[in-house]
């Protein structure tokens, strides 16, 4: 069990993905000073568990480390990865559907090239734009359903300002990644639907369409 030195240098880095994680998931405290590495979080956490594999195979102890993490971020791996909810709904309710047909200019929609590199100044932008929603928000008296492409995940300050005091249809009754988007063949889940606490969130899907580069989702629900 003992480790030479090769694995030391391998359990240092990885113990430095760890704290990585678990602050950029919000476990214990909200980091947002850098909101790319935000973004990020969910390819540090699969990192992490290719190492939490390879600690396994090897018979190595630092594979502790990885189900210490997931034990203390518990509820933060669900806004990531959702088991499978085999229930059949009983209920009709009223389904909504969100579906982003942009293909980030992929037929030059719009007459620039660095579209792309855009996102990232984009996703600076938005803690503005999610305060000028809250203004409108609070002079709202009626229950919301919001459908968003926020371009970027649930690690993210606009994910936290729009769920605040609603709830993540995806984390009720989703399943599996719920990747909406793919950035470097690597999954995202950046689209939401956020609903008000008087709904009861019955089934949420994301479809697996190939008919633009996000995948749409729906959420059925009803008033509780």
């Amino acid at each position: 069990m003992r480790l030479n030195f090769v694995f030391k240098i391998l359990m240092l880095i990885n113990l430095v993905l760890l704290i990585f994680q678990i602050i950029l998931m919000g476990t214990f405290w909200e980091f947002y000073r850098y909101p790319f590495l935000n973004l990020m979080a969910p390819v540090i956490a699969f990192v992490n568990m290719v190492f939490f594999v390879f600690w396994v195979i090897k018979f190595k102890w630092p594979f502790i480390l990885f189900i210490f993490s997931v034990l203390i971020g518990f509820k933060e791996w669900g806004k990531l990865y959702k088991f499978p909810n085999n229930a059949i709904p009983v209920s009709n309710g009223i389904k909504v559907m969100s579906f982003n047909v942009r293909l980030f200019n992929s037929y030059q929609w719009i007459d620039a090239k660095e579209v792309p590199k855009s996102i990232e100044n984009f996703i600076q932008k938005q803690q503005l734009q999610s305060e000028q929603f809250e203004e409108i928000d609070q002079k709202n008296k009626y229950p919301t359903i919001i459908c968003t492409d926020l371009n970027n995940n649930a690690f993210s300050q606009p994910y936290n300002r729009l769920k605040k005091n609603r709830q993540d249809a995806f984390t009720l009754s989703g399943d599996g990644l719920g990747a909406t988007y793919k950035l470097a063949y690597f999954p995202f889940r950046i689209d939401f639907i956020f609903t008000d606490s008087k709904f009861n969130v019955i089934n949420f899907t994301t479809h697996d369409l190939k008919l633009s580069d996000h995948k749409p989702i729906s959420a059925l629900m009803e008033w509780k």
